[in-house]
């Protein structure tokens, strides 16, 4: 598992739209309802792939080859290093989406 390529380009999206919407405290109101509405779509996106990604963990099997299980294993690391990066994405756009929601 990786971090999906979805993910990956709205968190740049974000970013960048909020470096234009830079000082907050003076965005217009419809660059305000615009990033409340992509933080929100966004919250969404990287809760539903930190879904998806929970079963991985949750369903591997260990074989008897030795070589198989050391290279399962090394894939679990990884996919709970992904989901690890989507929990702290999720709670990161979550805080960004309440701080701007109190914008309004």
């Amino acid at each position: 598992m990786s971090i999906p390529a979805n993910i990956k380009s709205e968190l740049t999206a974000l970013q960048a739209q909020l470096a234009a919407a830079t000082p907050l405290s003076s965005a217009s109101g419809p660059a305000i309802v615009a990033l409340q509405l992509n933080t929100a779509q966004f919250l969404s996106d990287a809760n539903t792939a930190l879904t998806n990604a929970a079963g991985v963990l949750d369903t591997w099997n260990a074989t008897t080859d030795p070589a198989a299980i050391v290279t399962g294993f090394l894939g679990l690391v990884v996919n709970s290093e992904d989901q690890n990066t989507l929990c702290n994405i999720a709670g990161y756009v979550g805080r960004a989406d309440t701080n701007i929601d109190q914008l309004v």
